[in-house]
């Protein structure tokens, strides 16, 4: 069974995004999401003050779970595009040892969030 780790989402306080995919609210409420577009996958749509979020679940799972060097990281969907948990998203870099684009290798950090380290790629062997 998957432990289920939430976090802040940046810039918004008192909203969380969980490793499974859900979004709270700052009353704990759980967010519903919705469809947008013909690729199936959920979106959520939240404000607080003047400061307003409209987009995909899996992106507020990525920068919040997901720590490390964000930048120029490709982020897909392993399966189904509407699982959102950290567990089917697959980080893509910039391998500076071949110069192609591999999948990153993640660890875990004790509070239970995935770690980015741009430095280990998985090995598919050939």
């Amino acid at each position: 069974m998957a432990v289920e780790v939430w976090t802040n989402i940046k810039g918004f306080p008192g909203y969380e995004i969980s490793s499974l995919g859900q979004v709270k609210d700052d009353n704990h409420n759980i967010i519903e999401p919705y469809v947008y577009g013909k690729d199936g996958i959920p979106w959520v749509s939240f404000e607080k003050g003047e400061w307003s979020y409209s987009g995909p679940v899996w992106r507020l799972v990525f920068e919040g779970i997901f720590v490390g060097d964000h930048s120029d990281i490709e982020v897909s969907h392993i399966c189904d595009p509407t699982d959102n948990r950290a567990t089917n998203l697959r980080l893509k870099a910039l391998n500076p040892i071949t110069g192609e684009v591999g999948v990153l290798k993640l660890s875990r950090t004790r509070q239970g969030l995935w770690k980015i380290d741009k430095r280990r790629f998985v090995d598919f062997g050939d």
